[in-house]
């Protein structure tokens, strides 16, 4: 039981730091989008305008209006 709430206690500090909350869920994200699409389906550090620096951890390609066109879905 005490191994217990010191695991629970660790986890609790681990969840309760922002920056590290934020690595996890990215984390596991990624995995999640790694599991259900293909490679092609999604991309990484896309960035969110053309020509701008500012760039989300991940994006799904979806069809554009053209064949040429490719819009991006930024979750981030």
């Amino acid at each position: 039981m005490q191994n217990l709430a010191v695991g629970v206690v660790d986890l609790k500090k681990v969840l309760s730091n922002v920056k590290a909350r934020g690595i996890l869920g990215e984390y596991q994200l990624g995995n999640i989008l790694e599991q259900i699409l293909a490679p092609d389906q999604y991309a990484l550090n896309v960035p969110t305008k053309f020509g701008s620096r500012d760039n989300v951890e991940f994006a799904v390609k979806l069809p554009g209006k053209s064949d040429e066109k490719t819009v991006w879905l930024p979750i981030d």
